[in-house]
């Protein structure tokens, strides 16, 4: 009975939920950044007659340590029986991890998510998770659920912030929406937002971090990034939100500084002077870190 209890744990438990999360966001970078097919055929037609002939010469190369590694696997199966009980040993069919990279990274990434959201309600990450897959699978009411339970955990979280923005400016792509689904996110949008536009909910939140020294750094980094993706408010507003009593505020750890400093890097020549004095702050901070662009 006991083994049973812990099989019904065990999809809760931190080490669990943490790897799965891994999981889920390496199956979402995956999804969004698709890796190039190195065994496509270049356009040679495109290039002129000296880098075709580097190019063949590069493609025979490809195509001569491919046929050594599956001659190399061949007889790495013939030697492994044993030769004394013929047992044959275990052989990895893929060691590099390509028969996974063949498979639908979104529906591995929703497999977890599922069960992350079944098991580990409680945990805000799972929440976001579940947005994350559901709304790259254009499940609207799925992604909309995901925040509202995000949101009952932590109304406050910056990554809770950042995807209710998202939302609502994939509003426009919702529009072929009809019936129950249709008034659903009518009724329910309106009351992520508190009632306003994306941009007045977004300069509300801005308004607020100016105001209060006690925010914290991620959720001052969500808040500028969003003042700019929504042009809610200029790149140098933005710029100061985080270079404005961030270095003071809560949450400042390298990561959050570094995501910071990302963030002012996506902001451009407006903000490149707040860009240089946050690396500068980051510096004087954690003086052991490399030198910041």
């Amino acid at each position: 009975m006991s083994v049973l209890r812990f099989e019904d744990r065990v999809y809760g438990e931190d080490y669990y939920c943490a790897a799965a999360s891994g999981i889920v966001r390496i199956y979402l970078n995956l999804f969004d950044n698709p890796l190039e097919d190195d065994t496509a055929e270049p356009d040679y037609t495109k290039m002129s007659a000296a880098e075709r002939k580097k190019a063949k010469a590069v493609a025979r190369k490809k195509k001569k340590t491919a046929e050594k590694k599956e001659a190399d696997k061949i007889e790495a199966e013939n030697n492994s029986k044993n030769a004394k009980g013929g047992s044959t040993q275990l052989i990895d069919e893929d060691p590099f991890g390509k028969e996974f990279l063949n498979k639908d990274v979104l529906d591995e990434a929703r497999k977890f998510s599922a069960t992350l959201a079944r098991y580990a309600p409680k945990r805000l990450e799972s929440w976001i998770l579940q947005y994350d897959v559901a709304i790259r699978r254009k499940k609207v009411l799925m992604a909309l659920q995901a925040l509202y339970k995000a949101r009952a955990i932590d109304p406050d979280s910056s990554e809770l912030f950042t995807r209710i923005v998202d939302f609502a400016g994939k509003k426009e792509s919702f529009n072929e929406l009809r019936g129950p689904t249709r008034t659903v996110l009518d009724d329910a949008l309106p009351t992520l937002l508190d009632n306003h536009s994306v941009e007045d909910f977004v300069e509300s939140a801005a308004t607020m971090v100016r105001k209060s020294s006690t925010i914290a750094l991620p959720f001052r980094t969500a808040v500028a990034q969003a003042l700019v993706g929504t042009k809610a408010g200029s790149a140098a507003d933005a710029a100061a939100l985080i270079t404005t009593g961030g270095m003071d505020s809560k949450l400042v750890t390298v990561q959050t500084c570094l995501d910071a400093h990302a963030a002012l890097k996506t902001f451009g020549a407006e903000a490149a002077a707040a860009k240089n004095d946050w690396a500068t702050a980051i510096q004087q901070r954690f003086p052991l870190l490399p030198a910041l662009e």
